[in-house]
């Protein structure tokens, strides 16, 4: 009996020793699995607020001060993803996280740049189409008002001359 009793306590040992090995390595298996997860996050994230930047330069916004503020997300996303590549799985966590917060809020800030080019855009060239009404009727007025002179002038100088018949 004494025997089957050691047996039995180390066979419960042993599947204690197992079961613990398996969930260290599936809590493993979920850490990674997040780790990835957030580290896709925060590289989709970046991308499209580097495609945004890119969107609001070509509408003709100013996008040095926003690219500033990206550069620290792509910072922390090389330290995520170099985490992540020796296994604190933590950090990379942690890094990506905040890459994605300053990748969403450097999104935000270029859409709002990106509204504001098209608008000052639309506004140039709605002032630009009135200047130019404005300057052509000022030239068509002045020169009607030059025209009216000049025919005034004309008529005067001819009435003066009257050209006179001779009888003969």
């Amino acid at each position: 009996i004494k025997n089957r009793l050691i047996f039995f306590a180390i066979i419960i040992l042993s599947l204690l020793a197992i079961s613990s090995w398996f969930a260290s390595s599936n809590n493993t298996f979920a850490q990674t699995d997040q780790a990835v997860a957030e580290l896709q996050n925060a590289d989709t994230a970046f991308n499209q607020a580097f495609n945004m930047v890119l969107a609001a330069e070509k509408a003709g916004a100013n996008v040095a001060g926003i690219l500033e503020k990206l550069n620290p997300a792509a910072d922390l996303l090389a330290k995520a993803h170099n985490s992540y590549q020796i296994g604190e799985l933590n950090a990379a966590t942690y890094y990506a996280n905040r890459a994605q917060s300053i990748a969403e809020e450097v999104t935000t800030l270029a859409q709002d740049a990106q509204k504001n080019a098209i608008t000052s855009i639309s506004d140039t060239t709605r002032n630009t189409f009135i200047i130019t009404i404005v300057c052509v009727l000022i030239f068509l007025i002045s020169l009607f008002l030059v025209w009216r002179r000049f025919k005034r002038y004309y008529i005067h100088s001819l009435l003066k001359r009257r050209p006179e018949v001779k009888n003969n």
